[in-house]
């Protein structure tokens, strides 16, 4: 009985180089698994901290009552929707009234402090620097209800 070599079975040498290809690809796989196990990794650690990490690195925005010494300052990822926000409901809500419109200004953190709190994963922070804190208080009244 005569032995019929099959289509694919040849006697040819492999070219140079193929055995190390070869083994190359199981090596360039394995690291590309393992870069992603890191990222995967990396992102399941930080995703619980994520608003966390918002409130101690990310944007700020501060906006004050026009005409008086209050600030209130949000900053977390999306503090400058926040203020945007802000600003546009108590516009409306005032009709514009120039006195009460909050207006963009820089942080002064040498004001005093009147609250802090979390809203929508943002720290919110009101400041003022009016003798009685009149509008300071009543920003952060306003804050805890949720309203503006």
């Amino acid at each position: 009985m005569s032995h019929v070599p099959s289509r694919h079975a040849t006697n040819r040498p492999h070219p140079p180089g193929a055995r190390k290809a070869a083994r190359r690809v199981p090596r360039r796989c394995g690291i590309i698994a393992a870069i992603l196990l890191v990222f995967l990794a990396g992102g399941l650690l930080v995703a619980p901290h994520f608003w966390q990490i918002g409130r101690a690195i990310g944007p700020a925005c501060t906006v004050g009552v026009n005409g008086t010494g209050a600030d209130v300052t949000v900053q977390g990822w999306s503090a400058p929707f926040a203020c945007q926000t802000i600003t546009q409901r108590l516009a409306g809500a005032t009709h514009g009234l120039s006195a009460v419109v909050l207006a963009p200004r820089p942080t002064d953190l040498s004001a005093p402090l009147v609250c802090r709190s979390v809203v929508a994963h943002d720290q919110v922070t009101v400041r003022d620097r009016g003798a009685l804190k009149l509008v300071g208080t009543l920003l952060c009244t306003a804050l805890d209800r949720g309203t503006p």
